[in-house]
C-alpha cells in the first residue's frame, strides 16, 4: 500500500519543479528545521534506489528528499527530507532563490 499524497501550498511545487528541471545538477538549500535552527544543505534531488516507503516523509507533497554527497557505514546515499515550507533560500546554477 502506497503513502496517499497529502497536497501542499504553491511554494513546495514549484520548488519540486525548479529541481526536478534542473537535470540533477547539485544545489543547496538553507531552511528552518523543526527545532528553529537554521540550516544548509547541498546535494542531488532525485530518487535514491532502495527508497521503498520506509521514508515516512515521502507521502507529503511538501517535502523534498536531498539525497547528500556524503555516504553511509553500508555505502548507502545519506538523504535528508526538506520541509518546502521552511526553505529561505535555494543557491543552483550560480543563482540564488530568495523565499519570505
Amino acid at each position: 500500500m502506497r503513502n496517499q499524497i497529502v497536497p501542499t501550498n504553491n511554494r513546495a511545487r514549484m520548488i519540486k519543479d525548479m529541481l526536478a528541471n534542473s537535470g540533477g545538477r547539485m544545489f543547496s538549500v538553507t531552511f528552518i528545521k523543526a527545532n528553529g535552527e537554521e540550516r544548509t544543505l547541498t546535494g542531488n534531488y532525485g530518487h535514491v534506489k532502495g527508497q521503498d516507503g520506509r521514508n515516512m516523509a515521502a507521502g507529503h507533497e511538501k517535502y523534498i528528499t536531498v539525497i547528500l554527497p556524503e555516504r553511509d557505514e553500508k555505502g548507502q546515499p545519506l538523504r535528508r527530507n526538506v520541509n518546502c515550507e521552511t526553505v529561505r533560500s535555494i543557491r543552483m546554477n550560480g543563482t540564488t532563490i530568495n523565499f519570505e
